[in-house]
C-alpha cells in the first residue's frame, strides 16, 4: 500500500466571496463550503519554493496534494481538523504534479494564516 492509497489528512475547502461593506470603507468576506472531509496530504514547502514564490511577492509555507482536481483557486481556503486558530489560504490554482513519485496528484500552494 502506498501513500496515495492512504492519504494522511482530511480538509474542508471554502470559497470566499468579497463584497463592499455597508459603510463603503471596507470589505465583508462570506464563505461557501465546496467540500468537507476530503482526503489529502499536507506538507511544508522547501526553502527553495518559498524563495521562488517570494520573488513574486506571494507568501507560501505549505502545499496540499489531492487525488483528483480539487478545483480550487486563490479565492479558496482550506481548514484542517486540529489546526487551532489557523486556516490555509490557497495561493495557486490546482495543478497536476507527478513529483511525489506515486503517480499523478493535484497540488495547491498555500499559506497558513491566523483566522
Amino acid at each position: 500500500m502506498t501513500l496515495i492509497d492512504e492519504m494522511p489528512h482530511t480538509c474542508t475547502a471554502k470559497r470566499r466571496t468579497r463584497t463592499k461593506s455597508s459603510d463603503g470603507l471596507g470589505y465583508v468576506d462570506t464563505y461557501t463550503t465546496l467540500f468537507s472531509a476530503r482526503v489529502c496530504w499536507r506538507q511544508n514547502v522547501s526553502d527553495r519554493d518559498i524563495d521562488a514564490w517570494k520573488a513574486r511577492s506571494i507568501g507560501i509555507n505549505s502545499k496540499v496534494f489531492f487525488e483528483t482536481d480539487p478545483e480550487l483557486d486563490e479565492n479558496c481556503i482550506l481548514e484542517f481538523p486540529s489546526t487551532g486558530p489557523y486556516h490555509y489560504e490557497v495561493r495557486s490554482a490546482a495543478e497536476p504534479d507527478d513529483s511525489v513519485g506515486f503517480g499523478l496528484l493535484w497540488r495547491v500552494m498555500c499559506e497558513r494564516v491566523r483566522k
